[in-house]
């Protein structure tokens, strides 16, 4: 038997649910509102701060608006109608496209289960997606179905018969004078040649506009035919299509006059479509004018958010319609006919992902998805694709910029988009880099060098790390989540991240009251820790939604109320808060508000109210700043009135200043205690013989009151309470405030695979634990060959 002392380093390692021989010693059972951190270890995380009741409550969609400066904002969005709060609250006024206010804007296009909407947000827009809705396109009338012609006399010579047929009226002709004599030099002028055959081809009853040396005919009839006695090219009819643009004439010709340009002329572009424009005299490029044009239909496609006056305005977006060519030259984006799954931006572009294709609009014009001109691809051009090189069905549900490189996650799959250099639609391809199964609801979110995503596994959540590994920047992803498989439960739809705090949080529908919390520590390539472990704020809270604004977590909780029913509250949490007192819904109450009985009333009893409906849990009052009656630092329970905001504490408070807050409680499972020797590069649990604990000391830090629960396998649990107070210093001071450091020595007199050790804080005091010494016997069997 040999007596043996040990130590576990750190607690910071997190919740692990592998066997316990291949558990770090930092590994956790179990952890409860902890906060684990290498530089001031194992910590009671920080309390929320009450910031105001939301004015809004029930299900929908909700989504956290951080608009920098200006605050952080709140959406909620149920059964079409949309409301904006700010950070207490409060509603913000809504404005539609008119400019008119509401507390509350009804938009069609929103009315869609909460799972079904996603915002996105860019800037200072928040564009708004309903992945149900169809996207439609809207026809625009043909311009003009008319068939006009042009007759064109471009060259008057001498001795030539000019002729004009026009089938079912006649022909009409002239030949000009064999130019013998100079005063026939006007009689070869293409202008008066055209004017004596307009006015034959008006006697037999044809209309004819006449302009200088064109001729207009409006309606005209097929099979209009010239001669010129030069082998036509003095003279030509400009009839529906052309085969080059030098056939048409520069001027003269009526306004909006059309014609289509054949492909396979000198610029090998495809058909296209030109109408003059007489107050410059130049041709435009425009679509078919003889048939339907299209544009995006407004009504089925992602809307905007944006701050307007002093509230925000909910409207369409002015998508660009098709302006050149016709449905085969110019058919536009591929997700017409299909659900928009995700929006986003890239490389001054909007992208759009649907079934399994992508789309991206002209650089540098968000809204417009049409080719803006077809007589030849522009670099700028819209980029459409499909991603194909997978045997399954691969429906995109997320695009996310990652390393200057954009990365599209589908159900089971991850793909790269390359291009040589700026993206065209000549260089745009696909390539599958893993194959990963990803959450449909939850885009995948940037933290420090990793993407993180989630993915159902049956009853549980599994998370994965998305990274570019080696000098070639391979993508590449990693289960975080490998030790403890069955953690996080299923449904998580929203994360949030703080890469400040190296934090990642994810709520999960199947338990809305919790949290499950991710930290990290690298050291270059290095993961030094990797910790999963859970907050909870009340068993019938339920979250409505998250998000983190610089070290600050912003949450929207509903919860019950003391007279049954419920509310929704805006609260707050510093990440950073180091020294704060730990209790959740915290609310400062001044002096002024405090009244206490009068003298003469022994004891004494002090009210005052609070700016929420409490429910029926534990509340405590903390004096932050006392008075000649109380000292700072005093902690007193807290009675709750049903159904009121008047909380009853003992003593007199008067003078004091208050912070109230519910209480919430701290625990942490150490794993097994564990002789270790040197194995491979770690080290591994030694399991030949018996260990016997008999002793084991807290080293904490900074701390309050705090219990360790000692729990042996056939005997009774037993708490025993650090108040952290040593005799002889300035901490043993009666109404001194807690915050100590020191050592704390337990009892465990037990074999260390019967036995289990829990760190709890249930007070309002802050408290940080460093590592564990521990000490007994071990009685090996054999020697380890």
């Amino acid at each position: 038997m040999t007596q043996i002392n040990a130590s576990i380093p750190n607690l910071i390692g997190g919740v692990s649910q592998q066997p316990e021989l291949l558990r770090l010693p930092s590994h956790m059972r179990a952890q409860l509102n902890g906060y684990s951190s290498p530089a001031t270890g194992l910590a009671k995380r920080a309390g929320t701060v009450h910031a105001g009741i939301a004015q809004t409550s029930g299900e929908g969609y909700y989504e956290m608006l951080d608009y920098g400066s200006r605050g952080v904002f709140w959406l909620h969005i149920s059964g079409g109608v949309a409301r904006v709060l700010d950070s207490t609250g409060n509603r913000m006024p809504v404005y539609d496209a008119n400019g008119s206010t509401f507390t509350e804007l009804w938009f069609p296009y929103l009315n869609a289960a909460p799972a079904s909407i996603r915002a996105v947000k860019e800037g200072d827009t928040t564009f708004l997606i309903n992945n149900t809705v169809t996207v439609q396109k809207s026809a625009i009338a043909p311009v003009d179905t008319s068939r006009p012609a042009l007759v064109w006399i471009k060259a008057g010579n001498y001795g030539r018969t000019y002729k004009v047929n026009v089938p079912g009226y006649g022909e009409a002709a002239w030949t000009t004078a064999d130019g013998q004599a100079a005063w026939m030099s006007p009689l070869a002028d293409t202008s008066l040649i055209a004017n004596i055959l307009a006015t034959q081809l008006r006697d037999k009853g044809v209309t004819v506009n006449l302009n200088g040396s064109v001729m207009h005919i409006p309606n005209a009839p097929s099979g209009i035919t010239v001669e010129d006695g030069q082998g036509g090219s003095a003279s030509a009819v400009i009839y529906r299509s052309v085969r080059s643009v030098a056939e048409l004439p520069s001027s003269k010709v009526p306004n909006g006059f059309h014609v289509k340009l054949e492909g396979g002329d000198a610029t090998a572009a495809g058909d296209y479509y030109l109408r003059f424009d007489s107050s410059e005299n130049v041709w435009r490029e425009v679509p078919d004018p003889t048939q339907t044009s299209f544009t995006l239909d407004a009504n089925t496609m992602p809307v905007r958010l944006t701050p307007y006056a002093s509230g925000f305005m909910i409207r369409s977006l002015p998508w660009s319609a098709q302006t050149v060519g016709d449905p085969e030259t110019n058919p536009g984006p591929d997700f017409v006919g299909k659900q928009i799954n995700d929006l986003f931006f890239y490389q001054d572009r909007m992208g759009i992902l649907s079934g399994e294709s992508f789309d991206f609009s002209e650089t540098g014009d968000y809204f417009n998805f049409y080719r803006t001109t077809v007589t030849s691809l522009l670099d700028s051009d819209p980029v459409s694709g499909t991603v194909t090189s997978t045997s399954k069905l691969s429906i995109l549900r997320h695009a996310v910029a990652f390393g200057q490189r954009l990365f599209m996650f589908s159900d089971t799959a991850q793909f790269e988009l390359q291009s040589d250099s700026a993206l065209t639609p000549k260089n745009a391809s696909t390539q599958r880099v893993t194959d990963f199964e990803c959450s449909s609801s939850v885009r995948p979110a940037g933290l420090g060098s990793t993407l993180y995503f989630p993915v159902d596994r049956g009853d549980w959540t599994s998370f994965y790390n998305f990274y570019l590994d080696g000098i070639d920047s391979k993508a590449q992803a990693g289960d975080v989540s490998g030790h403890v498989p069955e953690y996080i439960p299923k449904g998580v739809h929203k994360i949030a991240i703080s890469p400040v705090n190296s934090l990642l949080v994810a709520l999960s529908r199947s338990e809305p009251n919790a949290l499950y919390t991710y930290q990290f520590y690298t050291n270059g390539a290095e993961r030094l820790q990797s910790a999963w472990h859970r907050w909870e704020f009340g068993d019938s809270s339920n979250i409505r939604a998250i998000g983190v604004q610089g070290t600050t977590l912003h949450m929207l909780i509903e919860r019950r109320t003391s007279t049954g029913g419920t509310s929704t509250n805006v609260e707050r949490l510093d990440l950073t808060a180091a020294r704060a007192y730990r209790v959740d819904r915290r609310v400062t109450i001044q002096p002024a508000a405090i009244t206490a009985t009068g003298p003469g009333v022994y004891p004494p009893v002090s009210t005052f109210q609070v700016p929420f409906q409490p429910d029926f849990s534990h509340y405590f009052a903390i004096i932050v700043k006392g008075s000649s009656k109380l000292k700072a630092g005093v902690i007193r329970d807290v009675s709750v009135n049903v159904g009121s905001q008047t909380f009853t504490v003992a003593g007199d408070l008067t003078g004091c200043t208050v912070e109230v807050g519910r209480q919430f409680t701290f625990m942490g499972t150490l794993g097994c205690f564990f002789v270790r020797e040197a194995a491979g590069s770690g080290q591994a649990g030694v399991t030949r013989g018996r260990t016997q604990v008999t002793r084991a000391w807290v080293n904490y830090a900074e701390a309050g009151a705090f219990d360790v629960r000692v729990s042996r396998l056939g005997y009774p649990t037993v708490d025993y309470r650090c108040t952290t107070k040593n005799l002889g210093t300035l901490s043993a001071t009666i109404g001194a405030a807690n915050g100590n450091s020191g050592r704390f020595a337990v009892p465990v007199m037990s074999r260390n695979t019967a036995s289990e050790v829990t760190l709890i804080n249930d007070t309002p005091n802050p408290s940080a634990f460093i590592s564990i010494d521990w000490e007994g016997y071990h009685v090996a069997r054999g020697q380890h060959v």
